[in-house]
């Protein structure tokens, strides 16, 4: 598995964000605001950006920190990325270069459904944060949505057709490529996940569900609302040291 994402996002490179299509200053604004009400009872000295890509989030995350460091398996999706105050290192998410509690925040997303299991990764990322750290993830799938609406979501898919899209541009991109990459694609246990988490030593867990960032005309039609488990597509997790 880590292998696959690996080798998609050194294809991709910082090709990544273009093609993606959904960090948008819409996005941006939303996830600054979701990052400012986290980090407003916190030191915000320093946050860790988990599977950062092209870097959308930390460049994010820097008016809310001091500084910060941007961590993906990908050396290539990297290259480009140069900010000040953002440091970066190619690192798996089970293995962080870091001392213990050196970290205010660990940030996560749409990271999540591409991990084959998540136990040694919160244990890591709960070593790395200090008393009273957060770890906040968010726009994952959630897999009871995708239960209950799955006839729409497999049509859905098969009109928008991302694989294609990416293998269209990028040939080393196979079928079988991407769908490794895309390991939880029918969406995370959240039931397992918060009992990962509270393994790992978590003890104040929220999880929230809404559809923020999808589109436009979802966003219009749903706006920045939080729902009940099954009644919206992607998750939101704030966990607390």
């Amino acid at each position: 598995m880590k292998a696959a994402n690996r080798n998609f996002y050194d294809i991709v490179g910082p090709n990544y964000e273009g093609i993606d299509g959904r960090r948008t200053p819409r996005m941006s604004a939303f996830l600054s605001e979701q990052i400012r009400r986290i980090a407003q009872d916190l030191p915000r000295e320093a946050f860790l950006d988990l599977g950062c890509g092209n870097g959308f989030l930390s460049k994010v995350a820097l008016k809310h920190f001091r500084k910060g460091l941007a961590v993906d398996i990908s050396l290539n999706v990297l290259r480009e990325l140069e900010v000040e105050g953002l440091y970066k290192t190619v690192a798996e998410a089970d293995f962080l270069p870091l001392k213990p509690a050196a970290l205010d925040m660990v940030m996560a997303v749409a990271v999540l459904h591409h991990c084959f299991s998540f136990e040694r990764m919160f244990k890591e990322i709960h070593r790395a944060l200090r008393s009273g750290g957060v770890f906040f993830s968010d726009h994952d799938l959630d897999s009871g949505f995708y239960r209950r609406h799955a006839f729409l979501i497999r049509l859905y898919r098969r009109m928008k057709n991302d694989q294609l899209r990416y293998s269209s541009r990028f040939p080393g991109i196979t079928k079988e490529l991407f769908a490794l990459t895309e390991y939880h694609e029918n969406g995370i246990d959240t039931d397992a996940v918060r009992k990962s988490l509270c393994e790992a030593g978590f003890q104040d867990i929220k999880i929230k569900f809404h559809w923020y960032g999808m589109n436009l005309w979802s966003d219009r039609i749903f706006g920045q609302r939080t729902y009940e488990k099954g009644q919206a597509p992607l998750v939101r997790i704030i966990a607390r040291k």
